[in-house]
């Protein structure tokens, strides 16, 4: 994935993806965002700052997107997916990116479908 134009992200999540700023794919992204639209399991060593939550963030919402929105009848089934973070900082900014990139410019089938505790 050279550009985010080659990333088969919807075109909401690529607005999200404008609006958070960012111009062209980091390195880390235009490797794991492709593997991690296939579901496959992607380990990636990076730099702070290098745009390593949205390579795993992006291919995320794009799944959660596809499942039904969470509802009384479903929601004992689990959780539609698990971020684990080693600090509350990094949990933190974790969070503040998926917030972004699931902002109302985004589908509101996604924000209905993503909790945070």
């Amino acid at each position: 994935m050279r550009s985010w134009a080659e990333s088969k992200l919807s075109s909401e999540l690529l607005k999200a993806v404008d609006k958070a700023g960012y111009k062209r794919p980091s390195p880390i992204q235009m490797v794991a965002i492709p593997l991690g639209l296939q579901q496959r399991d992607v380990i990636g060593v990076e730099e702070t700052r290098s745009g390593k939550s949205a390579a795993f963030v992006l291919p995320m919402l794009t799944y959660i997107t596809r499942l039904p929105p969470i509802s009384e009848e479903n929601e004992t089934r689990g959780p539609y997916a698990v971020v684990m973070a080693p600090t509350r900082e990094l949990a933190q900014q974790i969070e503040e990116e998926t917030r972004g990139a699931n902002e109302p410019s985004y589908s509101n089938s996604a924000r209905k479908k993503t909790r945070t505790s």
